[in-house]
């Protein structure tokens, strides 16, 4: 499974092909560790991120350099184990 994340931008549409997603802004529920079991996902958590993770989380959405200028310090990746 690949996630595919479209947007315009102004110099026209660009489509991202990744296999990793922020799947929340918070700590990392018990359900979500449940899940990851039964599938093979990875959830990596985060918390007050670094520059090399701030440079990690801005590759798989730019509009995460905001969030983290708004305060928010906790979040969640769900990812293949073989992606980049």
């Amino acid at each position: 499974m690949i996630w595919f994340s479209y947007l315009m931008t102004p110099l026209g549409p660009n489509l991202r092909i990744k296999g990793r997603a922020i799947l929340d802004i918070g700590e990392v529920d018990k359900r979500l560790k449940n899940l990851a079991s039964l599938f093979p996902l990875k959830f990596e958590s985060y918390k007050r991120v670094s520059i090399d993770e701030l440079m990690l989380l801005t590759n798989i959405d730019p509009d995460v350099a905001d969030l983290a200028k708004l305060g928010i310090k906790h979040y969640v990746i769900l990812s293949y184990p073989d992606s980049p």
